[in-house]
């Protein structure tokens, strides 16, 4: 029984965007699930079909086809009849993706479709617009998942598209391959961590404030780009209870989280991407949540509308008001002070994961749709 699915992408890997370990991490999960992944994408010199998997922290394999990462004008649209020659080539049952281009041109040709996107794509009645519509009304077209309800919201107002033919699934997370349970050690400073990007409206300069406004605490911050690396160790100089780790591969993020006390995730009202061309505060769905929630750290999350779908205050984890950075220093003060009220904030978090948002459940929850 054929049970290839082909996953569109325009993800480059390796790299340090999330779209990557999104996408990585799905393929896996599709495997756990009887399926047969074939990944298009980019690749960057780094590229190793040896150590890519590794490096992702990735437990399954499955097959990898770089595509050339055309950017001339509407190269976009080449690289969409690149993917349509793959799939003609290796005939997959499913064709699934967040390229959007590549899965519009391959459903001419196959009765089972579906896209999954993180965000709107605007442009009024631009010609990728009317695409897109004509997508979502064809008969091979089984499902959009998005990755929150504001999102689905969008595309309803944006799209003639039957509510039914969306499906919402949040983001998701690994089961760490070993768990430790949290406690504070009173020896020694307790832990406070960021792990995840840096771009503006991520909140690392209200971490540098808490941070300046509690030195008995140890606070972390991993993972960034190079420039925004050296530009938060400039406005961190002299902090000495401020460690700045740079960029860690995914694989081994997870024993970071694990070694801190609380985990952290101080959105702004404004969140940006790396292109700085959009804003995703209002329907994100961040990875950085479900990996913090799986890792069994007590959560100081950005009350943040979005955030409500998943997280519950007081039940798992404390929320705080984004630019208020005294409530962010009484909440991670009542964590360490309060032992019980940080292992039950931990527990829920962790249980809550389990039993919702690993990868293989929202694979699962993919495939059952198409």
């Amino acid at each position: 029984m054929n049970k290839t699915i082909l996953y569109s992408s325009r993800a480059i890997i390796p790299s340090r965007k999330a779209n990557s370990i999104h996408i990585m991490k799905m393929c896996s999960a599709f495997v756990d699930n009887g399926l047969s992944p074939i990944l298009l994408c980019h690749k960057t010199k780094s590229f190793n079909i040896e150590t890519v998997f590794d490096e992702y922290g990735v437990r399954n394999r499955f097959k990898i086809l770089t595509v050339p990462n055309l950017k001339f004008p509407f190269s976009s649209y080449l690289v969409a009849l690149i993917h349509l020659f793959y799939f003609l080539k290796y005939k997959p049952k499913y064709s699934f993706g967040r390229f959007f281009l590549g899965i519009f041109f391959i459903s001419f040709f196959n009765n089972i479709n579906s896209l999954e996107l993180h965000q709107p794509i605007y442009g009024g009645l631009n010609i990728q617009h009317l695409m897109l519509k004509k997508l979502f009304k064809k008969k091979s077209f089984k499902k959009l998942i998005l990755i929150s309800n504001p999102l689905k919201e969008i595309f309803l107002n944006l799209y003639n598209i039957k509510p039914n033919n969306i499906k919402v699934l949040a983001d998701a997370a690994d089961n760490p391959s070993t768990f430790y349970k949290n406690k504070i050690d009173y020896k020694s400073k307790p832990k406070v961590g960021y792990v995840g990007h840096l771009y503006k409206g991520r909140g690392i300069e209200l971490i540098i404030k808490l941070a300046k406004d509690l030195p008995g605490i140890e606070f972390h911050i991993v993972g960034g780009n190079n420039s925004d690396i050296k530009r938060v160790k400039n406005e961190a100089v002299r902090l000495h209870n401020l460690k700045i780790h740079g960029y860690v591969k995914p694989s081994e993020t997870e024993s970071i989280r694990q070694s801190m006390n609380i985990l952290i995730a101080p959105y702004q009202y404004k969140v940006g991407l790396s292109s700085g061309s959009m804003t995703t505060e209002k329907w994100m769905s961040p990875l950085k949540i479900f990996e913090y929630m799986a890792s069994g750290r007590a959560i100081i999350s950005s009350d943040i509308p979005v955030l409500k779908e998943v997280l519950i205050q007081d039940y798992n984890c404390l929320l705080c008001d984004p630019e208020n950075h005294l409530d962010w220093k009484k909440n991670i003060n009542k964590l360490i002070n309060d032992e019980d009220l940080l292992k039950k904030i931990s527990s829920n978090a962790r249980n809550d994961f389990l039993k919702k948002y690993t990868w293989t459940m929202r694979a699962k929850k993919v495939f059952d749709q198409l």
